[in-house]
């Protein structure tokens, strides 16, 4: 063949077939099959025997059918059938079909409704048919009556998800401790919760996040909520599908406000030594007027000091230095004992490094007001705090000079405690304007006989523009009592807090740039802070409104916002 050897032609003759292997292998070995997007849809109700919303059911078996194959999830978590039946159905999964075996005799004239929640849910990803509630009726019609509302969180006002909202034909306040409701519904991710195919007739209405899901409130932290009065639903004409029966939402809505069952028992939570000679005790509600008398010879607590914190529900003593292994601590309250403590007065140091020998730090350390950033904020005094109450301190070892003006400055010191742990730099600050202090060793002595180290720092005072203005017009309206208006920042948290009794002007000074939202609170027992409500006592919480608007307060601004309560 013009030249080419044997084995030339054997390759030329193979070489085509093994370029067609090779290349048949590498494809098969690119990458393993998938098994595709995961499914994330819940089965439907496609058919039913007898139809969802059916009048004249005479008969002991219901069969469900659906788009896919479906297994029970927690039926007898989920489930509730109203009216109450005295047995309990069978369920059986055929195929895509669910068929239900009632054994009780039915009553006459009377519409049952079937809520499942979230129990049928599909065989492969567990998806949900949310909220399916079947319903049909004995008697020649189905009623036809129901109502709506909104469940919000009675602080935040935010909308509370997967609250059962449960209806009872039996009116007495304690109902929904002691037997599982006629009617039942849920919200949904707005809070808003519905009820379809209910009789005519007076309710108690009650809101649970059910912590057990026994339809019973009957657990200390599950939050509850109730209306003032019985409702009454109203007809509502009925949308009818397949796989649910809904309203529109037309008629009278009862809202409704979540709270926290209070635990109205006062009790010491923790006793602990804080640091060496510090020891701290935290309640469970606010101490209005406590007396601590120690059981043991030593007048421990005679002369030493002792702090609240602002909610008033903690409180720390700093001790003299000799102490017991052990105090023993008797706990009055308005004059009543409330506790008697037995508290280990030995510190122990947190995670200490093994193999190492732990000494004693000595050196008075403090915080300052411009600790963060070097920057003391327009308007603000330039405060020291120190851990432990001052037994003196010499004003006149401190140096203040202006960075600007190279001049030494002479500023006041003052207590700014009764605790004298925290100490008061007086002077005019200049907006804008550097500064720098120099505080040498053993200006500040505790009462423990510890003293400073030579400490210098610079810091800036901002510039006034740098800030914006924020004032209120509160009208009130008819409110005989007072009103907490808190100014909030981020997350929530409160960043002021302004009691009014009357309309006017609430002057939030200046704030740095950032969004802010208001909260009102309206302080009907005047003890200046929100109160949760008491179930048995059918005490709603404190009416609490959230101002509509989120207020972006920039620098060298001046906001005015009018707010009606």
């Amino acid at each position: 063949m013009n030249g080419i050897s044997g084995l030339g032609r054997f390759i030329y003759k193979i070489l085509p077939g093994f370029i067609i292997l090779l290349m048949t292998w590498s494809c098969a070995t690119i990458q393993a099959p998938t098994g595709g997007p995961e499914d994330e849809t819940p089965p439907s109700l496609v058919y039913s025997d007898p139809e969802n919303g059916s009048a004249n059911f005479n008969n002991s078996r219901i069969t469900l059918g659906f788009s896919e194959y479906v297994q029970l999830k927690d039926i007898e978590k989920f489930l509730l059938i109203s009216p109450p039946l005295n047995k309990d159905p069978d369920f059986r999964i055929k195929g895509r079909s669910l068929v239900i075996k009632l054994k009780d005799t039915l009553r006459s004239n009377t519409t049952y409704s079937f809520y499942f929640g979230e129990a049928i849910v599909d065989l492969t990803e567990s998806n949900p048919l949310s909220n399916f509630n079947f319903a049909f009726s004995t008697g020649s019609y189905i009623d036809s009556l129901g109502m709506s509302g909104r469940v919000a969180d009675a602080y935040t006002r935010l909308p509370v998800k997967d609250v059962l909202l449960m209806l009872y034909s039996n009116t007495a306040d304690s109902a929904a401790m002691l037997e599982r409701p006629v009617y039942v519904s849920r919200t949904n991710e707005s809070g808003d919760y519905v009820f379809t195919n209910l009789a005519d007739g007076k309710y108690r209405l009650v809101a649970l996040k059910d912590g057990n899901s026994d339809y019973l409130y009957n657990l200390p932290n599950e939050q509850i909520g109730f209306f003032d009065s019985l409702v009454e639903p109203c007809y509502q004409k009925p949308e009818v599908r397949k796989d649910t029966l809904k309203v529109r939402s037309e008629g009278p809505h009862f809202d409704i406000s979540l709270f926290p069952q209070p635990d109205s028992i006062q009790r010491n939570l923790k006793a602990f030594m804080a640091a060496p000679h510090v020891m701290t005790l935290v309640f469970r509600y606010p101490l209005q007027n406590p007396e601590f008398e120690p059981l043991d010879s030593l007048p421990l607590l005679k002369g030493s000091f002792r702090e609240f914190n602002q909610a008033k529900d903690t409180v720390t003593f700093w001790l003299k230095p000799e102490m017991p292994d052990t105090l023993r601590l008797k706990v009055f309250e308005n004059g009543e004992i409330l506790d008697t403590l037995n508290i280990a007065t030995i510190f122990k140091q947190r995670n200490p490094e093994r193999g190492k020998p732990q000494v004693a730090d000595t050196t008075l350390r403090f915080a300052t007001t411009t600790s963060r950033g070097n920057v003391l904020g327009y308007n603000l005094p330039f405060i020291f705090t120190f851990p432990n109450p001052l037994e003196s301190f010499d004003a006149s070892l401190l140096r203040l000079m202006s960075v600007k003006g190279k001049d030494s400055l002479v500023p006041d010191l003052a207590y700014a405690d009764s605790t004298m742990r925290r100490i008061k730099l007086k002077y005019n600050w200049k907006s804008g304007e550097d500064y720098k202090l120099l505080i040498p060793a053993g200006a500040f002595r505790d009462i423990y006989g510890q003293t400073n180290d030579t400490v210098r720092a610079g810091f800036s005072v901002k510039l006034k523009d740098d800030y914006g203005l924020f004032k209120v017009k509160a009208t009130l309206v008819n409110v005989p009592h007072p009103v907490i208006i808190q100014l909030l920042g981020e997350k929530g948290v409160v960043v002021q807090q302004h009691t009014i009794t009357e309309s006017g002007d609430v002057d939030f000074g200046f704030l740095a740039p950032g969004k802010y939202g208001l909260k009102a609170i309206y302080d009907a027992n005047a003890n200046g802070k929100w109160d949760t409500g008491v179930f048995l006592k059918q005490r709603q919480p404190e009416r609490v409104a959230i101002h509509p608007k989120v207020f972006e307060i920039r620098g060298n601004w001046e906001l005015e916002e009018e707010w009606q309560l």
